[in-house]
């Protein structure tokens, strides 16, 4: 039997004498879930496997994909895409082009010790049980787990003469628990998630998590509304990650400045926050959720600064956006699937931490909130306003915490302006974090948002 690899490197063979430049990418992914609430269990599985190909000619990509390995088959996808991007390079009037880079050959995979698609659903949902067990206090009227498993491999080869093939697993365990006090019913959920095998969740205290996840959620039926205005706001290591993420990240995706619709475009070795800022995104983290080891057009994974000290020196680039701006490859070019464009996208977008305890900056704050989980975000690049939604926290006056509160909305015009106005930055940083980013309405890829606690003024809060 003739192995895929064979196959792709005669299909680029074949792709060098009808394109400028092309790029295949064979892709399979699988995915598992086990799931139980206190009245049911299921489980569920999915495969896929496809292959992208991307033709640069004449100064226009095109992009075609079918979904096995028939040389023909892929001959014949090749013979398309070079044909509509020569169609398009008579067409437009801005030719396309973008940075060369060195051949690479490489194969990198997740290490794991237990291979979560090899544990029976039967141990998973006794795991599970025990985690429903202990969520199940008073007051918890409904309690719903899942344990998901990932895996994608990716086999890349283009014409500059790459071949790389790279395998990652992840490991999820979800918890949610819905508290309930007469007519009242609130929510809390946290997620344990690692690029790693099962043995990570072996290495969970499940009933602490559980517990914890519990208690909170009960805890909010005695929570009162937010006070409204603006104010000096702790965000948690979840909402301060996803502040940078939404309103700084995706402004700072080299495709959008190219084509003029990011606050950021004109801002390059600007301050656009305090000099406590430091921001950048590192394809290469180890143990990092959003972490690729390459990108979708072979270039190595690598940790970029973006933000130094407040000041703006980089963008996130594709080869494209690269040689468009003059700037440096960052290995930030990715897709959602074979089917998908490839684009400027984040990887694990960190906030660096600073030198204070969570214990200083309650003390620092007169009149304040501090917000612990976000639900859900809006954010506008161009503009530079956000919407963040969160869950859980407490009112802070005179430098101590005081009555939780349970949903709260923080909002800014200008996420410079709320740059601006950090004056800390904790020492603790959380690495673990896990996220799956959209750019628009598709394009979904795996991120993170490690980050630490921040203390920010000026934010507008309002009751959710």
């Amino acid at each position: 039997m003739i192995k895929i690899e064979d196959i792709l490197k005669k299909a680029i063979d074949y792709a060098s004498a009808k394109s400028d430049y092309c790029d295949i990418r064979a892709i399979t992914t699988s995915s598992e879930t086990s799931a139980k609430t206190t009245k049911e269990e299921s489980n569920s599985s999915a495969a896929t496997f496809g292959i992208g190909i991307r033709v640069l000619k004449d100064g226009a990509y095109a992009y075609t994909s079918c979904q096995n390995t028939d040389l023909k088959e892929l001959k014949a996808a090749i013979d398309k895409a070079s044909k509509i991007a020569a169609l398009m390079g008579k067409k437009t009037k801005t030719k396309a082009s973008q940075k060369t880079y060195k051949a690479i050959t490489d194969t990198k995979k997740t290490k794991i010790k237990k291979d979560p698609f090899e544990i029976p659903a039967e141990q998973k949902h006794i795991l599970l049980k025990d985690i429903i067990r202990y969520a199940a206090q008073k007051e918890i009227a409904f309690a719903s787990a899942r344990i998901s498993a990932s895996k994608a491999r990716k086999q890349f080869a283009n014409t500059e003469g790459s071949f790389i093939t790279t395998e990652t697993t992840k490991t999820i365990l979800a918890l949610s628990a819905v508290a309930k006090r007469g007519q009242k019913q609130t929510m809390n959920y946290d997620v344990y998630a690692k690029p790693q095998g099962f043995e990570t969740l072996e290495k969970l205290n499940l009933e602490q998590f559980a517990n914890n996840i519990a208690k909170k959620a009960i805890s909010f039926l005695d929570a009162v509304k937010p006070p409204h205005g603006k104010m000096d706001v702790i965000m948690s290591p979840q909402v301060a990650g996803t502040l940078v993420h939404e309103v700084f990240g995706h402004a700072a995706e080299a495709d959008w400045i190219a084509n003029g619709r990011s606050l950021l475009k004109d801002k390059l070795n600007q301050r656009i926050g305090t000099g406590i800022m430091t921001i950048y995104d590192d394809g290469s983290m180890d143990g990092g959720w959003g972490t690729i080891y390459y990108d979708d057009e072979g270039i190595p994974a690598k940790k970029t600064i973006l933000l130094d000290k407040g000041i703006l020196i980089q963008y996130m680039h594709s080869r494209q956006t690269a040689e468009k701006l003059g700037m440096e490859l960052t290995g930030n070019a990715r897709a959602q699937d074979y089917t998908h464009r490839i684009i400027p996208r984040m990887t694990n977008t960190c906030l660096a931490p600073g030198t204070h305890t969570i214990e200083e900056m309650i003390s620092m704050v007169k009149k304040g909130i501090l917000v612990d989980k976000y639900t859900t975000a809006l954010e506008d690049p161009a503009g530079g306003s956000f919407e963040l939604k969160t869950l859980g926290g407490n009112i802070i006056e005179n430098g101590e915490l005081k009555e939780p509160i349970e949903r709260t909305t923080l909002s800014s015009s200008s996420f410079i302006d709320t740059f601006m106005n950090i004056s800390a930055i904790s020492k603790h940083m959380n690495l673990m974090s896990t996220g799956s980013c959209g750019k628009g309405h598709e394009d979904w890829v795996s991120v993170g948002n490690p980050a630490p606690s921040v203390l920010a003024g000026n934010i507008i809060v309002g009751g959710n």
